[in-house]
């Protein structure tokens, strides 16, 4: 006798037989039932299912959007393996060790695509970048946690950010710098001493790059004006920073605009690479709309008909509105537990919107052959019978292997 189960007689006793009977019995069997009672309650309650299906993904969606959602876009932690050694020694020294936090870096550059700038022009062109910044609203009272000091009038000093420019061979004082109303030679030979006015010893290089001297020691050429400031470490001085790249970004735009200026400038801040992921993770949002707009265009030319008893278009809309529900229901379990919103998590619509209707075209097929002249419940338990188990496992397998991405080294 032929079990009907079995694509083997119960009577062979190989090791394949036995195998399939196993597979059939412990994974087929009990994952054909359990998908025929779910799909026949949904078949039996059709409104039911589609209002639970709603209200649970965007409940879901809610209520991770409400709790743990976090848009991480901090490269030390996104693309740092995990329990590396460096993050490990990194949070002891900043948090733990109680020393002093590293400074935010803001680093400038003016240039002329590899041309000298050493002239008096690049020198006011610096001038007019940094007393740019230092001008801003917000700078004094930012530098006052800086690390370095500055004299007043009365003699007493106060806080500041250290600033690393050639501003320095002037007191980084611009009204110093025009009263000297200097030739382009008497420039190259103010930046050519040793000390600075303060007295303080020139590093040539952290102000100039590329620098080239002639005879008795005086500055010829450079490829570039080097600008830094030291900013602390603290909530005021992120927010100051997204000031500054603004108001550089204009001035580069000024400066570019201007036919008569060669000189062009450059603007790099400590969180110019999160800015840079924000706007990038912005930028792609609107794609998830889109995308869905041409999967519903496509799937409803897909199931349209002439025939308009026979035109499917509302089912195959249906389908990818199902498939963006899912993607809902997805972010918020995602958000629910803990995981942020990242460049890698924001390709997930695009993979679900693949896999999902790949499976919607599926089951479809499989319904349109079963016989039209049956109750509706009977086509669907056929239709699961047919490709559910092949489905579910496919989707499974896919589910198994992000998951194992899971614990990859690397966050992101």
């Amino acid at each position: 006798q032929h079990n009907e189960n079995s694509y083997y007689d119960d009577a062979d006793t190989s090791c394949g037989a036995q195998w399939s009977r196993t597979i059939l019995r412990f994974i087929h069997e009990p994952l054909t039932n359990a998908m025929l009672v779910v799909s026949g309650m949904s078949a039996r309650n059709p409104k039911r299912t589609v209002a639970f299906v709603i209200f649970f993904s965007f409940a879901m969606l809610v209520l991770g959007l409400l709790t743990n959602f976090n848009v991480d876009v901090d490269e030390d932690t996104l693309w740092s393996p995990r329990r590396s050694r460096p993050m490990d020694h990194l949070d002891w020294v900043d948090n733990k060790s109680g020393f002093p936090r590293e400074p935010r870096f803001l680093f400038m550059n003016v240039h002329i695509d590899g041309a000298n700038v050493l002239a008096t022009a690049g020198v006011e062109r610096v001038f007019e970048a940094v007393d740019a910044v230092r001008n801003l609203p917000g700078y004094d009272e930012v530098c006052l946690k800086g690390t370095a000091t500055k004299k007043s009038s009365d003699g007493s000093t106060t806080p500041t950010c250290n600033l690393f420019a050639a501003t320095s061979f002037w007191g980084d004082d611009a009204s110093n710098f025009d009263a000297d109303n200097l030739t382009d030679e008497e420039t190259l030979a103010a930046m050519s001493v040793s000390t600075y006015p303060d007295g303080t010893a020139v590093d040539i290089e952290s102000v100039i790059g590329t620098p080239t001297y002639g005879d008795e020691n005086i500055l010829t050429s450079a490829r570039i004006f080097l600008i830094r400031f030291d900013l602390p470490e603290t909530d005021e001085a992120l927010e100051f920073e997204e000031l500054v790249l603004e108001t550089m970004f204009d001035m580069q735009d000024d400066w570019n605009a201007d036919s008569s200026n060669p000189y062009k400038l450059e603007v790099f801040a400590e969180r110019s690479f999160s800015d840079e992921f924000t706007r990038a993770i912005v930028i792609d949002i609107p794609l998830v709309p889109l995308v869905f707009v041409v999967m519903s265009i496509f799937t409803c030319v897909v199931f349209f008909r002439k025939d308009y008893v026979k035109s499917k278009m509302i089912l195959g809309f249906g389908a990818v509105v199902s498939v963006f529900l899912s993607i809902m229901t997805g972010y918020g379990l995602l958000f629910l537990c803990g995981i942020p919103f990242t460049s890698m998590t924001q390709i997930l619509p695009f993979i679900m919107f693949g896999i999902g209707m790949d499976d919607a075209f599926i089951i479809s097929g499989s319904f349109y052959r079963t016989d039209p002249n049956k109750p509706i419940e009977a086509r669907v338990e056929e239709t699961i019978r047919d490709v559910g188990v092949s489905i579910i496992l496919t989707t499974t397998t896919s589910a198994v292997a992000f998951g194992l991405g899971c614990i990859s080294s690397i966050p992101a």
